[in-house]
């Protein structure tokens, strides 16, 4: 049997996570240094956007709710990130692009082990969901965003 308020909890985490995730990927989509992967950054975004729609009807399963304080944090967070990357040096930028790249993959590789987690209860809690699915999209979409970093941090690495 699970803890109900610890399950609630860690939803809550995982829903604030996608939040900074979304506003994350909002701030570095349109750096230079990225428009050849857009096609990979709105895939991404669509992942995380359908991970948050499975985070909150888990929260209304379990008769929880979405953390209000959760909620707010993941937008002082992204006002933060937002400061950050209005540096105008391009080596500066690069570094940060490279560090929020890095941020988006952490929150993919955290989700994949909230699912696996979730793959292995029994009863309502998967009644409509997927967690092995899920789980493989969260690990092909870290994956996509590693082959992005790679690419980021090359760049970084020749201005420094």
């Amino acid at each position: 049997m699970i803890d109900r308020d610890a399950l609630a909890m860690s939803l809550n985490d995982h829903l604030t996570g996608s939040v900074s995730t979304l506003r994350m990927i909002g701030l570095v989509r349109d750096a230079r240094e990225l428009a050849t992967f857009q096609d990979v950054i709105q895939t991404v975004t669509r992942g995380v956007e359908t991970e948050r729609g499975v985070l909150q009807r888990l929260l209304t399963l379990i008769g929880a709710s979405e953390s209000i304080g959760a909620a707010t944090i993941a937008r002082v967070g992204a006002h933060a990130a937002r400061a950050q990357l209005s540096i105008e040096r391009d080596e500066e930028l690069r570094f940060l692009l490279f560090e929020a790249i890095e941020y988006l993959m952490l929150g993919l590789y955290g989700r994949l082990a909230l699912w696996s987690v979730l793959e292995t209860l029994e009863g309502d809690l998967r009644s409509g969901c997927d967690f092995k699915q899920l789980g493989g999209t969260a690990a092909r979409h870290a994956r996509m965003l590693g082959q992005i970093r790679l690419c980021v941090g090359r760049g970084v690495s020749a201005v420094a």
